[in-house]
């Protein structure tokens, strides 16, 4: 729209200025569309050509139509002074890769355009273009808490397939006699094998339609646990491809946990079992360990999802701990932009006295303290990296040293507000406008790393075309709870209101402010400017809040299962210790006859269940680190591989262990 307004208002001056003179005019939109794109075949002789960078092309055109007698004076130059210093960095481009090429070329191919250009431009700004998928920008972190949370779920469902089984071939010894009789009437192997499978995928299927209806349930409140926790969440629903997925997988888990047992019960010995000595059948050995074994594989996956919500329950405290360098309680925010139509750029005054009213008129409400703006909240990621220059870099000859901040554009009691405190110097004040020099607030990270001998105020900082001197210096701010800190430069809207639109984001706090003023926030803006729309208004402790979305949700979701992993480990010890005791009460009370203590036996009973329990945490020890590796990325300020997790995790497993075990034991 800007593009055309301009073409207007030229064709209008020229109507009116000299109408009997010639005229060119050149309107090049920057998104051309049919009908006025160019073939595809014409756009295609051009791939390549600006590789080289534009100045270069324009050289070479020109000399051809001086060869040509068309023109005989020289190309005018470039004017660099519209923007000499092309260093803001805040520009997405979304583009669609050729087949065959992946991102590590495009990145290969985009570093030697960004040499060409250098080259051309000596001088210029450094670029830093980098190249990611779009599937990684959209999905984010939330591609690693899936896949943890798919694997603590398989780690939950496969503990429950061996549990089942464990329960099936107590209840199938159980069934001797009539499997026995089965066989003896021309049942085979095959045929009974397939028998207590298809019994299993019964019950497995029975379990997936009650799974089902929990599911729909349980849906909604992980949505609400955290909305946006996890990228495209509202779109999560029981589809038919989910219920298709869950029929599927009961059938895989009924199979899983009925092979084992119909594999070993299909093995009875008819003729013994008929006589009534089929007894030995539940007492050989070989059964006594696949049920140890069963119980010993449940208990050492329940230690590995033990270990990795200990971890991150441990990572979202710390971050939890993590000062983020503002106060979010009483605390609410709200974007404000003002239009370009209304509010022209080229009238910074206006745009910067218009922010000023709204923040006068904000502070005199009822319970507010301080009112001030920003062009992004803290603990919101990075954004607007430019690159900058210290004055005395420049005065020393040094081009090649450019650093890296984050700007950030404030306005009115921004610092105050957020309780940013002021290391030094001053915050800016009102009579900082567009007819003074030009002033700037650097973070005490910065101040120290760069001006660690002299004291950063008065020092200078050239940064977008402009020598900005530094009146102070503030506490620093985290981006985001995990990022370090790093260099951030704040500089004041009332000077920089002509860069372009900024949309700003007020903060408005106070012992008593809460969403309940928004109305009457409307109410004192709708009055300066009925046109002024506010939006994305939030209380600040929900920004915070959302900061530590990922850890609080993969802490919750992965601390649920290990319970459920430590429930079903414990069902499955309890109920083989439970069988054990009652298949061998004769062996036992032929002991006491013949002299032994009861308290002897209570004790043999617990060791053989402690025994087994710490096999399966030594099995844990050496599983562990393999499921921990896909928390890397998740947890902050915690060792995967702390010692006094797995002994934490241990202590506590096999305390409960014995608690378990000493229930049948007493008997």
């Amino acid at each position: 729209r800007q593009i055309s307004d301009h073409a207007i208002d030229f064709l209008e001056t020229h109507e009116e200025t000299h109408p009997e003179e010639p005229f060119f005019l050149y309107l090049a939109y920057p998104q051309p569309h049919f009908p006025l794109k160019a073939p595809e075949a014409d756009i295609a002789k051009y791939e390549g050509v600006y590789i080289k960078g534009w100045e270069t092309v324009a050289r070479s055109r020109w000399e051809r139509l001086k060869t040509s007698g068309l023109v005989s004076n020289e190309i005018a130059p470039v004017e660099y002074d519209l923007n000499p210093t092309r260093g803001n960095f805040y520009l997405s481009v979304i583009a669609r890769l050729v087949p065959g090429l992946g991102p590590e070329e495009a990145q290969a191919e985009l570093a030697s355009v960004v040499a060409a250009i250098d080259s051309a431009v000596p001088g210029r700004d450094p670029w830093i273009l980098k190249v990611e998928p779009l599937r990684d920008t959209v999905v984010g972190s939330s591609e690693r808490v899936l896949l943890l949370l798919l694997a603590a779920v398989a780690v939950v469902l496969l503990l429950a397939c061996v549990n089942v089984a464990n329960l099936t071939l107590v209840h199938g010894l159980g069934r001797d006699l009539e499997l026995a009789v089965r066989v003896a009437l021309g049942c085979g192997r095959p045929r009974l094998v397939a028998q207590l499978l298809m019994e299993s995928v019964v019950v497995a299927l029975a379990g997936s339609v009650a799974g089902l209806v929990l599911a729909a349930s349980v849906i909604d409140l992980l949505v609400a646990l955290r909305p946006d926790a996890i990228a495209r969440i509202d779109e999560v629903g029981l589809g038919p491809g989910g219920i298709a997925f869950a029929a599927l997988l009961g059938v895989v888990a009924g199979a899983l946990s009925g092979l084992v047992p119909a594999l070993q019960l299909s093995r009875l010995d008819v003729d013994q079992t008929l006589r009534g000595t089929g007894r030995a059948l539940r007492h050989s050995a070989g059964h006594r360990r696949l049920r140890s074994a069963l119980v010993m594989s449940q208990t050492a996956m329940a230690f590995v999802l033990l270990v990795c919500a200990v971890l991150l329950v441990r990572s979202y405290l710390a971050l939890q701990r993590v000062d983020p360098g503002v106060r979010a309680d009483n605390v609410i925010a709200f974007d404000l932009g003002l239009p370009v139509a209304d509010y022209p750029l080229e009238q910074p005054g206006r745009r910067a006295e218009t922010i000023r009213q709204i923040e006068d008129r904000l502070s005199a409400l009822p319970g507010v303290e301080h009112v001030g703006g920003v062009s992004r909240l803290p603990l919101t990621g990075a954004y607007h990296s430019w690159t900058y220059r210290l004055q005395h870099d420049i005065d020393a000859g040094n081009d090649k040293a450019w650093n890296l901040a984050n700007i950030r554009v404030a306005s009115g009691a921004y610092f105050q507000a957020l309780q940013i405190a002021i290391h030094r110097g001053r915050a800016f004040a009102a009579a900082d406008t567009t007819d003074t020099p030009p002033v700037a607030i650097i973070s005490r990270q910065m101040a120290e790393s760069r001006f660690p001998g002299p004291s950063a105020l008065g020092q200078q900082i050239r940064l977008s075309s402009v020598t900005w001197t530094i009146v102070g210096v503030v506490d620093d701010v985290r981006i985001g709870l995990r990022e370090d800190n790093r260099d951030t430069i704040y500089l004041p809207y009332s000077q920089f209101a002509d860069d372009r639109p900024w949309t700003l984001t007020h903060v408005v706090s106070g012992a008593s402010v809460g969403v309940g003023l928004l109305p009457a926030i409307r109410h004192q803006i709708a009055e300066i400017d009925p046109k002024l729309v506010i939006h994305n208004e939030t209380a600040l402790e929900r920004v915070e809040r959302r900061a530590l979305a990922d850890e609080r949700f993969a802490s919750s979701i992965i601390g649920s299962f290990a319970v459920i992993a430590l429930v079903l480990a414990v069902i499955g010890l309890y109920g083989v210790m439970a069988y054990s005791v009652s298949q061998r009460r004769r062996e036992f009370g032929v002991r006491i006859a013949v002299g032994a203590d009861a308290s002897s036996v209570a004790r043999a009973v617990l060791a053989e269940g402690m025994r087994q329990t710490l096999a399966a945490i030594a099995i844990g020890l050496v599983a562990a680190p393999a499921l921990t590796g896909l928390l890397s990325t998740l947890t902050y300020d915690v060792g995967l591989n702390r010692l006094s997790t797995y002994v934490m995790v241990a202590i506590t497993l096999a305390a409960v262990a014995a608690v378990t075990c000493f229930v049948p034991a007493s008997r």
